[in-house]
């Protein structure tokens, strides 16, 4: 990472239109101090979060067993969160720009996290159906014994990696109106509560405590920074609970239509596997564009306004 970041820099010094000299002007830096040293503590509560669960089933329980674990992990968040960067890069910068414009923040906010929950819930969800298709053709008869746990891990590690990517959108309000303290307090308080259950849950109910202990402790912190966003951007509560209801809606009956699907209509795994992962997509989109009138931004005003968009490209 230091060394990514001093390319860049030099890069970037080489790269600038205006004139760039040495100095030894610290100023710029004391002003940066207070704002960079919250985010730089975020994130060391946040490494800590992320990797407690890993921590505690590799010394408390078995090898396979965090095998197992860690790749469930890996498959329902690093879909959601590579989709979720795309987005979440964005937001910093572009909410900066208009951090003295609350009523402009407000809607970029709504309008940004909107799309957010259908793209990542959408994600989400076909990578918790596919993940089981992956462990049970690829891995096969070897990990035959761990299918189960498998299984079982991923709807409350998909639940995790949603919420994740839903709080990077988050961070980037919190920052850009200048309360990264609030947000680091916000991450601090989900990484006690995780400390605090995680050890009864490893030991009672193995790797799947820790995996409910992190997508349930995820769930609440999005209840908590949904009222601190809502004082912050002077908005009711509802609205923002009204942006992840549909789509989150959408996305649980999208997963157990593909769960119920499974073996309908043939019992080759191959077969299986297509059919839920056709069955996943088709009925999240149908009943996004069901509830359509309910979601915001609208998605079938999205498409109108892409193809719209597209054509006068085309033309032009």
């Amino acid at each position: 990472m230091l060394v990514s970041s001093l390319i860049g820099l030099i890069i970037s010094t080489f790269l600038s239109r205006e004139g760039r000299e040495f100095t030894f002007n610290l100023k710029p830096l004391k002003d940066l101090q207070s704002f960079s040293f919250w985010i730089f503590l975020t994130s060391i509560v946040y490494y800590l979060y992320i990797n407690v669960g890993n921590w505690f089933i590799g010394s408390l329980l078995d090898v396979q067993i965090l095998a197992v674990y860690t790749l469930a992990f890996k498959f329902t968040t690093m879909f959601t969160g590579e989709a979720a960067s795309i987005i979440n890069r964005m937001m910093l910068p572009v909410f900066s720009h208009i951090q003295d414009d609350l009523p402009r923040v407000r809607v970029g906010f709504q309008k940004s996290f909107g799309i957010l929950a259908v793209v990542i819930v959408g994600v989400g969800s076909f990578f918790c159906v596919a993940a089981q298709d992956y462990f049970t053709i690829v891995l096969a008869e070897k990990w035959a014994v761990y299918t189960e746990l498998f299984i079982s891990l991923l709807p409350w590690l998909t639940l995790w990696g949603v919420c994740s990517a839903f709080a990077g959108a988050q961070s980037g309000v919190f920052q850009a109106l200048g309360k990264p303290s609030r947000w680091m307090w916000s991450v601090v308080a989900k990484c006690v509560l995780m400390l605090l259950l995680v050890l009864p849950a490893v030991r009672f109910y193995d790797a799947l405590g820790v995996a409910a202990v992190l997508g349930s402790v995820s769930v609440a912190m999005q209840f908590v920074r949904y009222f601190i966003l809502s004082r912050m951007l002077q908005v009711s509560v509802l609205t923002i609970f009204s942006l992840v209801i549909a789509p989150a809606g959408a996305g649980i009956i999208a997963i157990a239509a593909a769960t119920l699907s499974r073996g309908l209509i043939t019992s080759n795994v191959w077969g299986q596997a297509v059919l839920a992962n056709i069955v996943v997509v088709v009925t999240y989109i149908a009943t996004l564009v069901a509830f359509s009138q309910f979601i915001y931004p609208n998605p079938l005003h999205l498409l109108k306004q892409a193809r719209t968009y597209a054509m006068g490209k085309f033309k032009g």
